[in-house]
């Protein structure tokens, strides 16, 4: 699980930089329903803020209070259409929602975004309503404790 800090920057981050209102961005354990039914919303993107690891990143400053220490982590997302609708327009959503990411920091967070990856090798299940493409984007968090 993601620090507090790491996962409110992400999540405004998000609800900031991603413009598509056509397509609503969920986060775990946030109330929405997924209609049943055609047609709308016809897409949208679960995302779950992942922390790895949270490590003492250097040495010899003193105290650990003085020391920098990293976080590191991933947002796992799922971008959901309906079955039978092919692969192609989930990609383009989740090629959208990586552009957010490419090259971008959150300067007063201090963290930065890498390795983003769609598809991530995990096949999507078609047996249901919806039909999920993953993906990752890799994030550094990097902080000192005073």
């Amino acid at each position: 699980m993601a620090s507090q800090t790491a996962f409110d920057a992400i999540h405004s981050y998000i609800g900031t930089n991603w413009t598509d209102s056509t397509i609503p961005v969920v986060f775990e354990n946030e109330k929405f329903i997924a209609p049943s039914v055609p047609p709308s919303p016809a897409t949208w993107i679960m995302v779950q803020v992942i922390g790895d690891t949270f490590d003492q990143a250097s040495l010899g400053s003193g105290t650990a209070d003085t020391e920098l220490w990293r976080e590191e982590g991933q947002i796992s997302f799922f971008v959901f259409v309906r079955p039978g609708t092919g692969s192609s327009a989930a990609r383009g959503v989740a090629d959208t929602f990586v552009a957010i990411f490419r090259g971008r920091q959150i300067a007063a967070s201090f963290i930065r975004f890498h390795g983003i990856s769609i598809g991530g090798g995990q096949a999507g299940s078609d047996d249901g309503n919806w039909w999920g493409l993953s993906g990752t984007i890799n994030w550094i968090r990097d902080t000192s404790a005073s």
